[in-house]
């Protein structure tokens, strides 16, 4: 683990951080899990470009189970990238049935969600950070409301043991690989009584039948 990050009003500017973790779970199931987590920042005053790339995955002899109790709750979650940490545009709540498009062999599948689901993830992001408000030292102009514009891009993809991901490119609603999704947008954060604010703005690609979302979270940038 490593830390030289600095960090602004609302997301670091400065610096690098990264994380190696690895962990085992044994019992009824048994399965290893693995963090590589990897983030630098640029500092070109008074921006910064921040780039990351993280993967986490569960590993072993039961990394693609999902056992469930007897009331059909799962003990073991699946992995989303949609989370809009990870990658903005996919949120949960933003996708609508009629984005999916089934076939007659699988009625019930929603490609546009189901490639979001896996037990390995891998997501890639890179942001431009701008501080429009602040102090006089970091900001363009002083507020007494700190507030950071960010433009960004978005990539991401979810996996199981038995359905690798395709590292190809396509808006397709009925492709069933395992292809990334992208996104691309921007947004404001502010910082209100110590409670950061995120509110965007992001177009996914992998997305065909939706154009642009809004999105709001309570989040500080990565």
């Amino acid at each position: 683990m490593h830390d030289s990050s600095i960090f602004g009003f609302l997301s670091p500017i400065m610096g690098s951080r990264y994380r190696v973790e690895a962990d085992t779970l044994t019992g009824d199931l048994h399965f290893n899990t693995a963090l590589v987590d990897y983030r630098h920042y640029f500092f070109l005053r008074p921006v910064t470009i921040a780039i990351r790339g993280v993967h986490y995955g569960r590993y072993g002899r039961d990394s693609g189970t999902l056992r469930t109790w007897e009331n059909g709750r799962s003990i073991i979650q699946p992995l989303y990238i949609g989370d809009p940490a990870l990658v903005h545009g996919y949120d949960i709540s933003s996708i609508s049935p009629n984005e999916c498009v089934t076939s007659p062999s699988n009625p019930t599948a929603c490609p546009v969600f189901d490639r979001l689901l896996g037990s390995r993830i891998a997501v890639g992001n890179v942001e431009l950070r701008v501080p429009l408000f602040g102090t006089r030292e970091f900001g363009l102009a002083t507020g007494f409301l700190p507030t950071e514009l960010f433009f960004f891009g978005d990539a991401g993809v979810a996996w199981w043991p038995d359905a690798k991901p395709k590292w190809k490119l396509t808006t397709s609603a009925s492709a069933t690989e395992r292809v990334p999704s992208l996104s691309v947008g921007g947004g404001a954060r502010l910082l209100l009584s110590y409670i950061p604010l995120e509110f965007y703005w992001a177009k996914p690609f992998q997305r065909p039948g939706r154009g642009w979302t809004f999105g709001f979270n309570i989040i500080p940038g990565w």
